[in-house]
């Protein structure tokens, strides 16, 4: 039988402690979704789709009622201080920013803070922009799936 000396017992702790670290790191999940949501009429119809990645929305498209691409973005930037974080605290819900459209309409879309399953509720902010400023908005409760 071996006896293991101090030293002995140092080299085999680190040993162990290096093949810990040097497991693989888990991948972050990621999933598609689609959100539709129409206000009234059938031009109002807006759909979103993406990637969820991690903590937030990549490869985001808002898509207007005619299935054409309004605008995109392949990493919406977190803007939960926008509207005074009216989304994040009344629905808890993050406020991405997706972009701003040839016609100066900025869209946000809201996601909620929690890992949606396979269905769950979002809402799309369109900003209509105007050399002044903004001029009026639509705020589209989105049903969505994702997958």
């Amino acid at each position: 039988m071996s006896r293991l000396t101090s030293r002995s017992l140092t080299v085999l702790a680190a040993a162990t402690v290096a093949s810990a670290l040097a497991a693989p790191a888990q991948a972050v999940p990621s999933y598609s979704f689609s959100c539709t949501g129409i206000i009234s009429r059938d031009y109002t119809r807006q759909t979103v789709t993406g990637t969820i990645a991690g903590v937030g929305p990549t490869n985001t498209t808002v898509l207007d009622y005619r299935g054409e691409a309004q605008v995109a973005a392949a990493s919406p930037t977190r803007t939960n201080a926008w509207w005074g974080g009216y989304y994040v605290t009344t629905y808890a819900m993050n406020q991405w920013r997706v972009g701003r459209d040839v016609n100066n309409t900025v869209y946000h879309v809201m996601l909620p803070n929690t890992r949606p399953g396979a269905a769950f509720n979002a809402i799309l902010v369109s900003e209509f922009g105007g050399a002044g400023g903004p001029q009026g908005n639509w705020q589209n409760d989105m049903t969505c799936t994702a997958w």
